[in-house]
């Protein structure tokens, strides 16, 4: 019962991370989209602060996840379930440092006047620390996210905790979020549409925890090392 409610836990907060994110680039992406920047920042500020708060609470929750998967995952394959967790809490870190970057973005916004002497110098901070903003979500999501989801997909498929057509699912949307994340840091635009196939993976997936869990009746790494011996 209790691993159950653990896969539960685990499963709510596969969707908190994925709705939360949704939701904070929704509210971020028209406002940062702008070229002039700041000035978008200084008249959304509530809706820039908001969408920086549901990146926070994404960054919470991937580090929980792990933590919460890890006495299963470690009797499978220890190596890969040790650094689960750890490309969980870089992602989460570096992703911090992102929004940390947009929030300064906000109080610099407060100060910045358009028309004024120094907006010009004004304007340089605001895209040095959108600079941050934007590699913090590239490195944090797109990297080591799929890193994440790598090596979670590949445990799952290699130990059958779920049923492998699920596992395959996440390893070829990680491949296409892959593909995206290079292509964004050579500034092509406009290719959200390759994340989609991982983003609804990981729906069924948290779906899957919460109504039916890991398939414990999958032979431990342990129980694999008697047999062969």
């Amino acid at each position: 019962m209790n691993t159950r409610r653990t896969e539960r836990t685990a499963g709510t907060l596969f969707i908190l991370a994925t709705v939360s994110s949704a939701l904070g680039f929704v509210l971020l992406e028209p406002v940062l989209d702008d070229p002039d920047v700041l000035g978008s920042i200084a008249a959304s500020e509530t809706k820039v602060v908001l969408g920086a708060f549901l990146l926070l609470v994404n960054a919470i929750a991937v580090v929980v996840i792990p933590a919460l998967l890890f006495p299963t995952l470690n009797k499978h394959n220890r190596p890969l379930a040790r650094l689960y967790p750890g490309s969980r809490i870089i992602e989460s870190v570096v992703l911090v440092i992102g929004v940390v970057g947009l929030l300064a973005a906000v109080s610099l916004s407060r100060d910045y006047v358009e028309d004024s002497p120094d907006a010009a110098s004004f304007r340089v901070s605001g895209d040095a620390l959108m600079a941050v903003y934007d590699w913090g979500v590239l490195l944090g999501i797109m990297l080591f996210f799929a890193l994440a989801g790598l090596l979670l997909n590949y445990l799952l498929y290699r130990a059958r905790l779920v049923p492998r057509w699920l596992a395959i699912w996440g390893l070829i949307g990680i491949a296409l979020l892959l593909v995206e994340g290079t292509l964004e840091a050579f500034d092509v635009d406009n290719l959200a549409i390759m994340s989609v196939p991982f983003a609804i993976q990981e729906m069924v997936f948290a779906a899957w925890l919460i109504t039916k869990g890991l398939n414990h009746s999958a032979p431990s790494q342990a129980v694999d090392n008697a047999t062969t011996t």
